[in-house]
């Protein structure tokens, strides 16, 4: 295409420049050069950009490099005898990020675990060699000094006599100390254990809070987030941070993790400060597709039993989300004309009585049952908005066990951005708080 293309270009500059006079040609072919010499200094400035900062220029590193690296870390595992290769980089999700993608196919034949570096470190019980991504990819809850500071021989690999990847040789069990380590480690429902933290360290990104934890012993399909609430000397929040907990699927008997994490504090909150943390299971309740409603309805149903099976395992429930449904009439601002539309259908409105009638609390409709005009969605091509021509589409349901400890829950309508707003839950903490 791209030779055809300039063939077919320079037929059509020769035919022009021949109906010119040779002054006009003359001007023409000089142009032509300029042009050229301008767009071969731009490409050699380029190359010659990518050749000193590879990685920072958007055309990645040299496949050589990443070779380089892949080898060390193979060999270092042999050399070792370590039991893994721990992938350490931007993100944790071969099948969404680039660094465990790549190195997940340079090195196919190693077992192999993912670690989001700008969230977490992984610090196994048997030995283990950490391949580091590139430094360029640290954010402000890198968590690369843990790391560093670890016993353990090291390699760099580096492009253009810069270090671009750092491979670990790490021995067992060489998780790092927390500075304040809990006398007896705090057991979760998970059978994880809290076992200690950083003090807090304040930074131009706001303070960086490190919580140290240990893994259940066996691994399981479902993932959980782990929640930080800064108190302060009054026990009023005044700043969280909530971020997902190193992959459950991924747990191992003796694994030690610390998560990092970065609360923007506000100037004047007032010491001593106290950090309430935990962690929970997020459930997220998202169907999308309308065209689809059986497949929709079976998907809700499993959707619902799996949430009963929680509940039997003594778990209180939380589950959210566009469930794409207005429950009642005045859910939506026109129920009449969308009784035959997707999202009012009688099936979909009885799956959610089903949910009501096995002990979920809508918290919105329990709170304000009789307010009219609470909308979450509207339709932008009409400008319904403006309007509040809408839909209550987005959920927050509690199983009854949490329906006293809610203290409000709301609807963002003036929060732009989407043709949805956001939902928001009050829950009061469970030492009555």
């Amino acid at each position: 295409m791209c030779i055809r293309d300039s063939i077919l270009a320079g037929v059509v500059f020769a035919a022009v420049v021949e109906r010119l006079t040779a002054w006009g040609r003359g001007v023409a072919w000089a142009a032509f050069v300029l042009t050229a010499g301008l767009l071969l200094l731009g490409w050699g400035g380029l190359m010659r950009a990518v050749v000193a900062a590879p990685g920072e220029t958007g055309f990645g590193l040299p496949l050589g490099t990443k070779l380089a690296a892949a080898d060390a870390a193979r060999r270092l595992r042999q050399q070792t005898g370590a039991a893994e290769v721990l992938l350490a980089g931007d993100g944790a999700d071969p099948e969404r990020n680039d660094f465990p993608a790549e190195f997940r196919a340079l090195l196919h034949d190693e077992p192999l675990r993912y670690v989001d570096l700008n969230a977490e470190a992984l610090f196994p019980a048997a030995a283990a060699v950490v391949l580091l991504g590139p430094p360029v990819d640290d954010g402000p809850a890198s968590a690369r000094d843990l790391y560093a500071a670890a016993p353990g021989a090291v390699e760099t690999v580096e492009a253009v006599g810069v270090a671009v990847y750092t491979v670990h040789a790490l021995p067992p069990a060489a998780a790092p100390s927390p500075a304040v380590a809990l006398a007896t480690p705090a057991l979760l429902a998970n059978f994880t254990h809290i076992t200690g933290h950083n003090e807090l360290r304040f930074g131009p990104d706001g303070a960086v809070w490190d919580l140290f934890w240990e893994t259940a012993d066996t691994p399981e399909a479902a993932d959980y987030h782990i929640f930080n609430h800064l108190l302060d000397a009054a026990g009023t929040r005044v700043t969280q941070a909530d971020g997902a907990a190193f992959a459950a699927r991924q747990w191992r008997a003796g694994d030690g993790v610390v998560s990092r994490f970065v609360l923007p504090v506000p100037a004047d909150v007032a010491p001593p400060l106290t950090m309430r943390v935990g962690m929970y299971r997020f459930c997220l309740l998202y169907t999308s597709d309308h065209s689809r409603v059986p497949f929709k309805m079976r998907y809700n149903a499993d959707f619902l039993a799996y949430c009963n099976r929680l509940r039997e395992a003594g778990r209180s429930v939380v589950f959210c989300g566009d469930v794409n449904t207005s429950h009642q009439e005045i859910d939506l601002a026109r129920p009449r004309q969308n009784r035959n539309t997707t999202g009012f259908l009688p099936e979909e409105r009885a799956w959610i009585d089903e949910v009501v009638a096995q002990g979920y609390v809508d918290t919105y409709r329990g709170r304000y049952p009789e307010q009219t005009g609470a909308y979450t969605w509207w339709a932008q091509v009409t400008f319904s908005r403006e309007k509040n021509v809408g839909w209550r589409l987005d959920y927050i349901f509690v199983s009854p066990d949490l329906w006293p400890r809610v203290i409000d829950a709301t609807i963002h309508p003036d929060v732009l951005g989407s043709d949805h707003c956001p939902v928001g839950l009050l829950l009061a903490a469970d030492d009555g708080e």
